[in-house]
């Protein structure tokens, strides 16, 4: 079989290999992040955070309507899976076109095999690291961008080997229009761009890379290259709208207006009249000028949707102005370049003081942390999904990484000019991209998707180095046949890096059973009655909402308040104003013309006060309130309200502060008004004892109670928690769903573990409410059966206090059973840690004292006797400690003088 036929099956097969992986690794539903909201936004071709991917939406809602699944966020993800598989098929393309740049087609079928395998191995690398997995099975931007990237990449090679023949230009041309589009999805699937470039350059450059180097030939193309390059990013992409708002450079004008209209329109006469003077250079000029800003057009569908003012309408850029912000990201501020620790944030603050200078902050975090850290996850070994988790070598022993590094040299030896492009590609995305982000530390999140691109580039050296490998066996060997040692490295790497990568990650990686998302946020929002307005943190307790709300349908009179998105003037705005699916107004005093601008405000902490009208005060309905009198106010509620800025010595609060009082003053307790039980205390503004618990929200009411989980809706409580609701209802009903959460082949990362805590927090919270409100023992032993029921701790362990807690309330509800067997395993996970000896970790942690009734509880009176001894010891200085000890021996000798006297009356 000739090459070109069999290369294209060999792709194919690289295809479906990939393509199965991912489909059977593909969640049920939405997942966390940022996949809600794009999968809202595109189901209802909706405006999402800046600066938007308008042909990303495009795409996915044609695709929503493919029926595919019956799950709309599925039918979207699918797509991401199978653009990512041809990710892998054009990157297997392009190493094959790069092997050809210094070998020959092969002819025989060993040589075919030599030739053809690294290839796919170095393609399945990519397929199976843990970067490029994760975005495959979710709906993402950068693997869609990054479908761009290798297109052009590979448009650029193909074009090289035509470059002489007749149409060799339609590939540049094509190459101009994928940057255009590019910017649709993600404007980093632009950075194929220099590649194209420095592919067309070396075409026609003759001379050594040494000469290059060391002559004005790399200052030239630099030059050339550069403006080439910002010609579409920012010209196009920035500049172009912002000439349109009548306004560059700080300098508004509105022959601004007209240049951009004449630049364009210019642009379109000289395509038409080097055409006919057939000038090729300058025509491909202008026509890729053209075409990119065609490309670009995709973001007209921005501004039409922002006018049409859809539920999910972010940064509303209804008009030029607002549209140039929201393509300069200005939402999120400015990064500067040179200076590193910038932020002003106190936890950024407090974090920069373990770098002694910028420098030193640019190489450990930026890039060590940031960067390498990243690379060393997809090619030595990933140390598991916790945040800032580390690099585990036993995991695949650093092999990708070696053949990589191997492969890298090979490279260079033999084809340094190709090997400069991958070189700079490889730099370009990676610590160059680290150096331009200038992230400030913690991040909220993981950002090694960000580098996916430089993760690719490492493959094409994987397979450059199973290559050289597979070569070096076969001919540097003194052996009979050396083909047997070509093919044991082919073997070799096959098994020791798609396939160990395969073996390691797939339990990490796949999303199999992943229903949290989905249920978490019906659950939030069954947990609120109608007309409720609910009061959010951030992402993953905001984007699945709207999910639901927009995409399934389900309740959406609840209006959702994200406190991140409350320090913007444009979302106020469009909660006071704006009635989506018509659900009522978010009610908010202040007028349109101080909401626009809105910054945070000087404030000294004190006491504030809401009035309390009679009808809430006796828990009336509100709608009857009139005719019974009830609107008169009858009461104050006062609270300390603390300051959540300081900058020196003075005081502020933050926008989301203001609006969440100005919410809840102007509601006037006739809209119930809650916070999600994922918001922290800090952003309550003070209500933390004015707090009743619904489910997974907690509710602003005007009776002050010791804490919010002394003061729980027992008969929303019992409903939620004890229903298992199979058919989700679209109207306010009882009942949470638990999906996935009984199944121990479910893999949930550490994020996912942590919402989980939200549901323990509810049941815990509940079980001592029953306990120590209550007085009911009984009941609180029965809700904890319940939440091993629906969270079985086997497959969702629980942290060791809790357990301990849990044995507790187990043995004052006569279940000594359970105590004992919660009480064994606190004994289990602590007594190692004790007798290692680490003193002030385990007394901070109360370790000792946990261990101690956990003895007890057991019926480990021995060892208690002999912990007591410690105890005696750690805690020598503690007030009141031979007391305690002298309490607690004599409690134990009871304990031991009753177990006696059953023994001896059996």
């Amino acid at each position: 079989m000739e090459h070109k036929t069999l290369n294209r099956y060999i792709a194919a097969v690289v295809f479906l290999i990939t393509i199965t992986n991912y489909i059977s690794s593909m969640p049920p539903t939405v997942v966390f992040w940022d996949v809600p909201e794009h999968a809202a936004a595109s189901y209802a071709v909706q405006v999402q955070h800046p600066p938007g991917s308008p042909l990303l939406v495009l795409v996915m809602r044609v695709a929503s309507m493919i029926p595919t699944s019956h799950d709309i966020a599925v039918r979207m993800i699918l797509i991401n899976a199978i653009v990512s598989a041809l990710n892998v098929m054009f990157l297997y393309l392009i190493i094959i076109r790069l092997f050809l740049y210094w070998k020959e087609e092969p002819k025989s079928l060993v040589e075919k095999i030599f030739f053809y395998s690294p290839a796919v191995i170095g393609s399945l690398a990519l397929t199976f690291s843990t970067t490029f997995w994760f975005n495959s099975v979710e709906l993402e931007t950068r693997n869609t961008s990054l479908f761009f990237t290798v297109l052009i990449i590979w448009l650029s090679f193909v074009w090289h080997e035509r470059a002489d023949t007749k149409g060799s230009d339609r590939y540049l041309l094509m190459i101009a229009y994928l940057v255009g589009l590019a910017s649709g999805v993600h404007i980093h699937g632009m950075l194929g761009f220099f590649v194209a470039i420095m592919v067309v350059y070396f075409h026609s450059y003759k001379k050594t890379l040494r000469e290059f180097f060391t002559s004005t030939d790399f200052i030239k193309f630099g030059i050339v290259g550069s403006l080439i390059f910002w010609t579409a990013y920012p010209g196009v992409i920035q500049w172009l709208p912002a000439m349109l708002d009548k306004q560059v450079f700080g300098i508004e004008s509105p022959l601004w207006r007209y240049g951009a209209y004449g630049i364009v329109g210019f642009a379109v006469y000289l395509v038409y009249y080097f055409s006919k003077k057939h000038m090729r250079i300058p025509y491909l000029v202008a026509f890729s000028f053209v075409l990119i800003v065609l490309g670009f057009t995709t973001y007209t569908t921005v501004y039409i949707r922002a006018n049409a003012h859809p539920p999910i309408n972010e940064n509303n850029p209804s008009d030029m102005p607002r549209l140039v912000q929201y393509l300069e990201r200005q939402q999120y501020g400015e990064t500067p370049l040179f200076n590193r620790r910038f932020s002003q944030e106190p936890d950024k603050i407090q974090n920069f003081k373990k770098y002694s200078s910028d420098l030193d902050y640019l190489w450990r975090y930026q890039i060590s942390h940031m960067y390498l850290r990243y690379l060393g996850w997809n090619f030595i070994g990933k140390d598991g999904d916790a945040q800032d988790t580390g690099i585990l070598f036993s995991q695949l022993y650093g092999i990708p990484f070696l053949i990589g590094l191997f492969g890298l040299y090979y490279h260079w030896k033999k084809d340094e000019k190709r090997a400069l492009i991958v070189t700079a590609f490889f730099l370009l995305t990676g610590v160059f991209l680290a150096v331009y982000f200038n992230m400030q530390e913690p991040q909220p999140r993981e950002r090694d998707y960000f580098f996916v691109y430089s993760f690719l580039a490492f493959c094409i050296w994987i397979a450059m180095g199973v290559l050289a490998l597979a070569e070096y066996a076969r001919k540097e060997l003194k052996i009979k046949r050396p083909e047997l040692a070509g093919y044991a490295a082919l073997a070799f790497s096959l098994i020791m890096v798609p396939g160990n990568m395969l073996r390691t990650n797939y339990h990490m990686m796949s999303r199999h059973g992943h229903y949290l998302a989905w249920d978490h946020s019906y659950n939030l929002l069954q947990s609120v009655e109608k007309d409720a307005i609910l009061i959010t943190n951030g992402d993953n307790d905001t984007f699945p909402l709207w999910y639901l709300q927009d995409v399934e349908g389900i309740r959406r009179d609840v209006r959702v308040v994200c406190l991140s998105l409350l320090n913007t003037d444009w979302y106020i705005l469009q909660l006071k104003n704006e009635r989506p699916y018509g659900a009522k107004k978010v009610p908010i005093s202040l007028p349109d013309n101080q909401i626009n601008g809105i910054m945070p405000i000087p404030y000294q902490p004190r006491v504030m006060d809401l009035p309390v009208p009679l009808w809430a005060k006796e828990g009336w309905d509100p709608e009857k309130a009139d005719s019974a009198g009830g609107n008169k106010v009858v009461d104050t509620l006062k609270f300390y309200m603390p300051n959540t800025l300081q900058f020196g010595n003075v005081k502020g609060l933050r926008v989301q502060d203001v609006m969440v009082y100005d919410i809840i003053r102007t509601s006037n307790w006739q809209r119930p008004v809650y916070f999600a039980i994922t918001v922290q205390d800090d952003s309550k503004i003070g209500l933390q004892n004015y707090l009743e618990v619904h489910g997974l929200a907690m509710k602003v009411v005007p009776h002050r109670s010791q804490n919010a989980w002394m003061n729980i809706d027992e008969n929303v409580m019992q409903k939620d928690l004890f229903t298992d609701v199979k058919t989700p209802s679209k109207t306010p009903a009882y009942g949470f769903r638990w999906r996935g959460l009984q199944d121990p082949t479910v893999h949930l990362d550490e994020n996912q573990r942590g919402l989980l805590r939200n549901y323990r927090q509810a049941f815990y919270g509940y079980a001592v409410y029953a306990l120590d409100v209550k007085n009911d023992p009984k009941h609180a032993a029965a809700i904890l059966d319940r939440m091993e029921q629906v969270l079985p701790h086997k497959i969702h362990p629980l942290e060791v206090d809790l357990k301990s807690r849990i044995a507790s309330i187990y043995e004052m509800a006569g279940d000594t059973a359970k105590a004992k067997e919660y009480s064994e395993e606190v004994v289990q996970e602590l007594a190692p840690e004790i007798e290692k000896g680490e003193t002030q970790g385990l007394m901070q942690r109360n370790a000792y004292l946990m261990l101690l009734q956990a003895y007890e509880a057991s019926g480990d009176y021995n060892r208690a006797k002999v912990l007591l001894d410690t105890i005696r010891k750690v805690y020598d200085r503690a007030p009141g400690i031979e007391q305690f000890v002298t309490r607690e021996r004599m409690k134990i000798d009871t304990l031991l003088g009753k177990r006696d006297s059953v023994t001896a009356l059996k």
